[in-house]
């Protein structure tokens, strides 16, 4: 099956582990329609085929929330051809509510690092950001 890339997104919001990201998404041209194709990490995510572009992302966007991933936002980096940079506005994901009433797997988080550190910190500590990770310091 022929594929060719159309466009690229640039995904940025918070994994699983609550650690910020930002990482493109292809807009592949599959058979007769598109499909969103997502790389993070370990991670490979690629929808099935959809209609439309928009479809595809919606789609990829909804799989990531059933993970974990939330505060999510995209923004075309790339459409036919042609470098955008960061022209175009971000579109907001907003966040599933009303979703499954158990957490996600949190497999392959450490916890006291990055992201809970921010959390953490409300205990008293203060962070330190002179050097390495985010870490709470007292």
């Amino acid at each position: 099956m022929a594929r060719d890339l159309t466009e690229r997104y640039q995904l940025a919001g918070f994994d699983a582990c609550e650690r910020g990201f930002n990482r493109p998404v292809d807009i592949e041209h599959v058979g007769d329609g598109y499909r969103a194709v997502f790389r993070y990490e370990a991670e490979f995510l690629a929808t099935d085929e959809k209609v439309t572009r928009e479809a595809a992302l919606a789609e990829l966007v909804r799989m990531l929330q059933a993970r974990g991933y939330s505060q999510l936002r995209s923004q075309v980096s790339f459409k036919n051809g042609a470098y955008l940079g960061s022209q175009q506005p971000w579109v907001e994901h907003p966040d599933r509510t009303g979703g499954p009433s158990t957490p996600p797997d949190r497999w392959g988080c450490s916890d006291g690092y990055a992201g809970d550190s921010i959390r953490d910190s409300a205990i008293g500590g203060k962070l330190n950001t002179r050097s390495g990770p985010w870490r709470v310091v007292s």
